[in-house]
């Protein structure tokens, strides 16, 4: 996934999405006061990164089979300066994955899968 000020939110969900089609990539623009979060907002698609982040680096993150929340979460923020929420599809309701949860990108992609699954037998 390549991370540029070019690009737009929607296109970083896109390619998101294209990996792990059970889960969805959400970005907010945070503001801090006394080194704590005190509001988020959630960024409009047709954002450009360009104009929401302070950390302005170009670059690629690789959306492999080892990936974690986490390590997503957590390079999307310190190497790109963007705060970024993962959502997995489960039973058909979009819920919010925790940097603390187990498990890759991948894994979190398949149980979405499988609940959905389910969710269509019963």
């Amino acid at each position: 996934m390549r991370i540029t000020d070019s690009n737009t939110v929607r296109s970083l969900q896109i390619a998101f999405t294209s990996v792990y089609p059970n889960l969805k990539l959400e970005f907010f623009k945070v503001s801090k006061q006394g080194g704590k979060i005190t509001t988020t907002v959630k960024l409009d698609p047709s954002t450009r990164l360009g104009d929401v982040r302070k950390v302005h680096n170009n670059g690629f993150i690789k959306l492999d089979d080892k990936i974690t929340v986490n390590g997503l979460v957590t390079t999307l923020h310190e190497v790109f300066g963007l705060y970024a929420v993962v959502y997995r599809n489960s039973f058909d309701t979009w819920r919010p994955l925790r940097p603390s949860d187990k498990g890759t990108l991948r894994e979190h992609d398949l149980r979405g899968f499988l609940s959905n699954q389910r969710l269509q037998i019963d």
